[in-house]
């Protein structure tokens, strides 16, 4: 069938890998139809490099060019609101794929009619070497090889709200529910919105098989993990990004709640309620007894809570509140 496979890539100064992620595309067992690049104002080849290997393919695309610097999730959202196929598979510019990964997807959606497919991938050095599971290194685990949740699942829930466990280049999506995803949320990265719409609107699978190779090269625009040192060191974007959480999860309850299923969204308001205590008592507007009765909801919502605990206390040691210390006696810890 014409136009039934597209993968968008969003790139930006990838000049040194774009051309090998290209060719890994290209050359899959199932060829896509349509590839669409959004580039956010790259200053070097990137462009250049795009053009020519697949000028010399038999793929249709599209190298969509901007004239200012894209975020991340604009760069993504541009590519994917301009990609009109049955299905849509993102790809990073700087990893390489597995020869057998749009294949393995598109069993899945065939097989079990899903809305979004997502498998495991190997993570790696610059270099392509040592490979550790992604999977095993975020957390989620899965016995069999296809896991499928439907609409509304609480047990996918739980997994993304402690963790993300689809990461956009192990992603693939039904054109049924493009409609419904966009616009992104502009408080969250674009795999992340994703993952939580797409449990509110479908079937979601999960693919048990490393087909992408996840480079790590220490200028990702994410990565799969981030030192204790490192991550200290930003205290002020970590205290940011926090608040931006409580502002993705408003986003979602705002497009996506539905009355008919209580449970599923009241674990929404009461997950944006312990986001809100938290920064309470990082700008020290809570004490800390008030901290210990918190202590049972990070075991709740949070992978590797112990790292997360010690994150709060130090950014909170380190945090310059403005006034009076407003201790305040009613209980989020309920």
């Amino acid at each position: 069938m014409k136009n039934e496979i597209g993968v968008v890539i969003a790139t930006y100064n990838g000049e040194k890998y774009i051309k090998e992620q290209l060719e890994s595309i290209i050359h899959q067992t199932i060829s896509p139809d349509y590839i669409v690049i959004s580039d956010g104002y790259s200053k070097d080849k990137t462009i250049d490099i795009c053009y020519n290997v697949l000028s010399n393919s038999k793929i249709r695309f599209v190298i969509l060019k901007s004239n200012r610097q894209l975020s991340v999730k604009d760069n993504f959202e541009k590519a994917f609101n301009n990609c009109n196929t049955k299905y849509i598979f993102f790809a990073d510019q700087d990893d390489k794929w597995l020869p057998n990964k749009i294949e393995n997807a598109m069993e899945v959606f065939k097989k079990y009619d899903v809305d979004v497919v997502f498998c495991d991938a190997y993570v790696t050095n610059e270099k392509l070497d040592g490979k550790i599971s992604l999977w095993k290194n975020i957390g989620y685990k899965s016995k069999r090889r296809i896991n499928v949740y439907n609409k509304y699942d609480l047990i996918l829930q739980g997994e993304l709200i402690k963790h993300n466990i689809m990461t956009g280049m192990c992603m693939a999506v039904s054109s049924r529910i493009k409609e419904a995803l966009l616009p992104f949320s502009n408080n969250g990265i674009h795999d992340i919105w994703i993952a939580h719409a797409v449990n509110c609107l479908g079937k979601v699978a999960s693919l048990n098989s490393q087909d992408v190779l996840y480079r790590q090269h220490g200028n990702n625009s994410i990565g799969a993990t981030l030192s204790i040192k490192k991550s200290f060191n930003h205290k002020n974007e970590y205290l940011i990004k926090l608040e931006n959480r409580l502002k993705f999860i408003n986003d979602i309850l705002q497009k996506y709640s539905n009355k008919y299923e209580k449970i599923f969204f009241d674990n929404y308001l009461n997950y944006q309620k312990y986001l809100n205590c938290r920064i309470e008592y990082i700008k020290k507007k809570r004490n800390i007894l008030y901290f210990l009765l918190l202590l049972k909801k990070y075991y709740k919502y949070e992978y590797k809570c112990a790292r997360i605990i010690i994150r709060d206390l130090y950014t909170r040691f380190h945090y310059k509140k403005d006034g009076v210390y407003n201790e305040r006696t009613d209980s989020c810890a309920k």
